[in-house]
């Protein structure tokens, strides 16, 4: 998940609202502000400052020449969180479309994920109740979580330092203070642990399907939902390592929990991510045709049992040429050797010390759950 580096501010790895202890200080009525393309998302909210008054936190923060500053926020934090948490949600959902959108356009170069991002798109405006819509909105948060929120005027809560930075002189944007940064990080994360349990309980349902006259009923929505969200993994994981690089060069003391915490969730990451794809090739192995949508023959039955209508087969044609055309990124022998395999011994991939660092989605199997090179005709390129 991203916004955790606000969790990481208070050394914590679970995400929870921290209590704050605000003794009756007096009130600051606070705006802060998205900026996304040409649109703001402001949300206002009652912000305090509490004790211990010297519990404050510092972070570095990129100035617009690129200059990394370090910032003493001082000790202010949302007063009426829980009053604002539908509010704040309630925003997310309606920059789902247009964060989605902005990945189509611009964010997605690889042929073959705009393709299916394109489909997937279509298919979640179509199907509100699909994993598909879901898959789309922990995709689309996961791209705004590049964006910084701002103050949108300084009402007392903010370290005067902010004032000599480029931003606050160029664009009038203050930054955030941290431990109010951290309050949206955990609704963020609370928000997206809402939107996965629903899409668990809806792979349940299309992935042990009970109608075994129709096996692949769900396979075009499983299809799209996978994609979306094994490319998330590794867009997420950029992500992370973006900000860790924001510490490159600072002292230990500069760097604070923040950097300890969150180096150790990317290596964390890095582990996971074996797991997940290991459960992953257990769904593909049940749906083994995932893995041969360049055959055309092959295709033409699918297409029928899935009873496709005209876009999804179009869909599929198309994708079928875009896959004709990568044979140097996906060997269709290869990895349906992996997904027979079921006997690979999973404790050694454990313990190496492969990673996804370069991988892409539909290449990762392949990278990760292979260990005979002598087979592997893409470790021999």
């Amino acid at each position: 998940m991203p916004f955790r580096n606000g969790n990481a501010r208070h050394d914590m790895i679970e995400s929870q609202l921290r209590d704050f202890d605000f003794a009756n200080t007096p009130c600051h009525r606070v705006e802060i502000v998205w900026y996304y393309g040409s649109k703001t998302y402001p949300l206002a909210m009652d912000c305090r400052q509490f004790r211990p008054e010297h519990e404050v936190l510092t972070e570095p923060i990129k100035d617009l020449d690129g200059t990394i500053v370090i910032i003493t926020h001082p000790a202010f934090a949302c007063s009426n969180i829980q009053s604002i948490k539908k509010n704040f949600w309630a925003l997310l959902n309606t920059l789902v479309r247009p964060c989605f959108n902005d990945l189509l356009n611009s964010g997605i170069e690889d042929p073959l994920s705009k393709l299916v991002f394109r489909e997937a798109n279509r298919y979640a405006d179509m199907h509100e109740d699909s994993a598909v819509f879901l898959a789309r909105s922990i995709r689309a948060l996961v791209h705004f979580s590049r964006e910084n929120a701002f103050v949108a005027e300084d009402v007392g809560i903010l370290n005067p330092d902010c004032r000599d930075l480029e931003m606050a002189k160029k664009h009038k944007r203050l930054p955030l203070p941290a431990n109010l940064d951290c309050q949206f990080d955990t609704l963020c994360i609370l928000h997206l642990r809402t939107l996965q349990k629903g899409l668990v309980r809806r792979l349940t349902k299309i992935i042990f399907y009970k109608k075994k006259d129709r096996r692949f009923a769900h396979f075009h929505e499983l299809f799209l939902a996978m994609y979306i969200l094994l490319e998330n993994l590794e867009s997420l994981h950029k992500h992370q390592l973006d900000l860790a690089e924001r510490f490159d060069g600072l002292d230990e003391q500069s760097r604070g929990p923040v950097y300890r915490v969150s180096s150790g969730m990317i290596d964390g990451w890095r582990r996971s991510a074996k797991i997940l794809l290991y459960h992953y090739r257990a769904v593909a192995r049940a749906q083994t045709v995932f893995l041969q949508l360049g055959d055309p023959e092959h295709r033409s039955k699918l297409l029928e049992e899935m009873k496709a209508n005209d876009i999804e087969t179009s869909f599929y044609q198309e994708l079928g040429m875009v896959l004709a055309l990568r044979g140097d990124i996906i060997d269709h022998q290869l990895l349906l050797w992996l997904i027979s395999n079921v006997e690979l011994d999973f404790r050694a991939l454990v313990a190496s010390d492969i990673d996804n660092c370069e991988a892409i989605p539909n290449a990762w199997i392949a990278h990760l759950f292979y260990d005979h090179p002598e087979h592997n005709p893409c470790r021999r390129h």
